[in-house]
């Protein structure tokens, strides 16, 4: 089972009458976490330190933009690593050509 899910039923209001305060708050960080982690966007700005939960409406489109950007940034890194593939392959068949039997 997942450690999220064990960490939402232990602090479940409903289970916790008498911390009900401490259960709401820790059950809302635990649903959070949850959302971040299993969003990739959320979670490459958080991974960027660039995620806050608590975004202003005015906030939002600099949010938006540096989503983009990572976005982009993940695409050319992707594209660079199957460039580097290529150039690896060919300068390996060039060093060592294959000869014939």
């Amino acid at each position: 089972m997942n450690l999220s899910v064990l960490l939402l039923k232990q602090w479940h209001p409903d289970r916790n009458p008498g911390v009900a305060g401490e259960a709401k708050r820790r059950f809302q960080q635990i649903q959070e976490a949850y959302s971040v982690l299993n969003d990739e966007n959320k979670r490459s700005m958080y991974d960027a330190g660039l995620y806050d939960p608590h975004v202003d409406d005015d906030d939002q489109d600099f949010c938006d933009f540096m989503q983009e950007m990572i976005s982009m940034m993940n695409n050319v890194k992707d594209e660079v690593q199957v460039q580097c593939w290529k150039a690896s392959f060919f300068f390996f068949r060039f060093k060592f050509p294959v000869q014939p039997l």
